[in-house]
């Protein structure tokens, strides 16, 4: 996978997360906000909500749902683009990247080494379609022909 892909596969999965976040978030607050009543205790503290169960407060839960779904895709985005990242990364001569990428993912970096990749890491194609230096040219050998 080319790093340009990674890239946009990436940076789709953050779009992704960010929009299913948003309007996950923006569903639960309609539903407590103007889908129910609250009880409350003789202190005056919240002690319950009791949704009405009309379809504003179904179709509140129905765009929650999509946000996580959206969510979740967005997340796998990143999976995949992390792991093209890591494959992008072990085909290039120097190991650095490849142990970056791996070890800062595993250990909950991964926000940070997609960055850092994105932003500073070679891509292993224009890496391996670069041509080579030239060497000097070895003499030819003769061998007697009978």
């Amino acid at each position: 996978m080319r790093k340009s892909t990674i890239t946009r596969v990436w940076l789709a999965g953050i779009v992704a997360i960010a929009l299913g976040l948003v309007a996950s978030a923006i569903a639960v607050g309609g539903i407590f906000c103007s889908s129910g009543s609250y009880t409350t205790g003789l202190d005056g503290h919240v002690t319950g909500f009791q949704p009405r169960l009309d379809s504003y407060f179904w179709s509140l839960v129905a765009l929650t749902v999509v946000g996580g779904i959206v969510a979740l895709a967005g997340g796998i985005a990143q999976l995949v683009a992390w792991i093209g990242a890591m494959a992008n990364a072990y085909h290039l001569p120097d190991r650095m990247w490849f142990l970056l990428t791996l070890l800062l993912g595993l250990v909950g970096f991964g926000l940070v080494v997609m960055i850092l990749y994105v932003l500073l890491a070679p891509d292993s194609y224009e890496e391996t379609s670069r041509p080579a230096a030239r060497a000097a040219p070895t003499p030819p050998t003769y061998q007697p022909s009978h």
